[in-house]
């Protein structure tokens, strides 16, 4: 605190007539214009002005909102995280069921698959040498 505002709180103070009210309260606007109190309320706010725009309170303050803005954004980020972790979760229970049911038709169509399998090894395809020209 300035030395000039000390001095103005302490005239308010030592005049005892009763508590500073705040700068540009109605109790503020209800003093006479040369009362001490109003003196030292606008001594009171200019110091607290002063102090919360000092480099080390902007800075603290810079501090804290970047503390604030990080957590938000590690949320954000855990929030996304868990959000892929179900969709792949989704995913894998869906190529699992798909897999199952793949296993159980190839079991089904085993025998059918097997019958298919020599029947086409017995037919013919284009450009099979079948033996010795015969014309």
């Amino acid at each position: 605190m300035t030395p000039e505002a000390a001095a103005l709180i302490e005239t308010a103070n030592d005049a005892n007539l009763g508590p500073i009210p705040g700068y540009g309260s109605d109790e503020w606007n209800a003093l006479a214009q040369y009362d001490p109190r109003r003196a030292a309320a606008f001594a009171l706010a200019a110091e607290a002005w002063r102090a919360e725009s000092s480099p080390e309170r902007i800075a603290e303050r810079a501090r804290a909102e970047i503390r604030v803005a990080r957590r938000a954004w590690l949320r954000d980020i855990a929030d996304a995280f868990l959000a892929g972790q179900e969709s792949v979760r989704d995913a894998s229970l869906q190529v699992g069921a798909t897999l199952d049911m793949a296993q159980v038709v190839s079991e089904i169509g085993d025998v059918d698959r097997a019958r298919r399998h020599r029947l086409a090894m017995l037919q013919s395809r284009p450009n099979d040498f079948l033996g010795r020209d015969t014309a």
